[in-house]
């Protein structure tokens, strides 16, 4: 069963980090379409983890590089 949303850590699941991605732009253009600051206030904190977890894998010219999982 995929996990998805960022968690990263559910251990041995089947976890696609791309589908995280997908999900901080859906936040943007859902909160771009409703006006919804709340929703944006209430999921920052798992945004910036999730985008910290990403700037782990930059290589020296900024790009990701060697993401683990199923990408």
């Amino acid at each position: 069963m995929p996990a998805v949303a960022c968690d990263f850590a559910a251990g041995d699941a089947f976890t696609i980090p791309d589908f995280c991605l997908y999900w901080i732009l859906g936040i943007a253009r859902y909160v771009a379409y409703t006006g919804d600051l709340a929703i944006a206030a209430e999921l920052q904190p798992a945004v910036v983890r999730a985008i910290a977890w990403f700037e782990r894998h930059l290589d020296e010219e900024g790009l990701l590089a060697d993401v683990p999982h199923w990408v």
